[in-house]
């Protein structure tokens, strides 16, 4: 994956931009990358620690509100034949939840992610990124649906 250049941050990027902010959603660690819809780059940015998912939109808040991301991208784990699980409806719930920053939030198959990237979160993040432009580049991509359906909040109570 290309690199943003190191001079672009979040003061040099272009307002309303395209800047787009990923997410490799875990119950302990969320990996961070960070790209931009009009150079179709984008890089690890920084992993999460939070015990629950209040902690991380908590953690998320000042990020999102300095990046000020046009999309919000989210890995959506499934099993490798497709099929949904309980880390696939947490992810969904998340994304509901993330609807409370007012950014667009957009689901993307993240399989296989964390191998390619090396199993370092904020690289998987990037690894989810980088597929997210593929398929703005090649729609016909075969992806899960886009569009993050709100899941109901019976998730765990160690989730919330």
């Amino acid at each position: 994956m290309s690199a943003v250049p190191p001079a672009a941050t979040p003061s040099s990027a272009l307002s309303g931009s395209g800047i787009v902010l990923a997410l490799d959603y875990g119950l302990v660690r969320t990996g961070l990358a960070v790209g931009n819809l009009i150079t179709h780059t984008g890089r690890p940015l920084k992993t999460l620690q939070a015990l629950n998912r209040t902690m991380l939109l908590e953690q998320l808040a000042p990020i999102i509100k300095e990046w000020q991301p046009q999309t919000l991208v989210l890995g959506l784990p499934t099993h490798p034949d497709g099929a949904e699980h309980e880390m696939t409806r947490a992810t969904r719930n998340l994304a509901g939840k993330l609807r409370r920053f007012g950014v667009p939030v957009v689901l993307v198959d993240e399989r296989y992610s964390s191998v390619e990237g090396g199993h370092d979160d904020a690289q998987a993040a990037a690894v989810i990124l980088e597929r997210y432009f593929a398929q703005l580049l090649n729609p016909a991509v075969d992806s899960p649906p886009a569009d993050a359906e709100p899941a109901n909040d019976s998730a765990p109570p160690d989730a919330t």
